[in-house]
């Protein structure tokens, strides 16, 4: 019997406990923070891109505006709250 690797990685397996069937999921979002099955980033990373940019953003519009503290008050509201979200569970 020949194995294929390809096919053993994008089959997902079924478990059953305690008369429950729990399914294997290919990524799932906890907290905001989307995870897949082998812990990669990569799907947060894209889906953390667009609020980030929009942050950045603000920041690049109200330079010529405001003085640094105002600047600061823009980069905790916006781009600091949305990278230290769910921190604790990144590791």
């Amino acid at each position: 019997m020949k194995f294929d690797l390809n096919s053993l990685q994008n089959e997902l397996f079924h478990f059953i406990y305690k008369g429950k069937l729990i399914k294997e999921v290919i990524s799932t979002i906890f907290l905001d923070l989307e995870i897949d099955k082998h812990m990669n980033w990569r799907n947060h990373i894209v889906h953390m891109l667009p609020k980030s940019c929009s942050a950045c953003y603000a920041i690049r519009c109200m330079y010529n505006f405001s003085n640094i503290e105002r600047i600061k008050i823009i980069y905790y509201a916006y781009f600091h709250s949305i990278m230290m979200y769910g921190m604790v569970f990144w590791g």
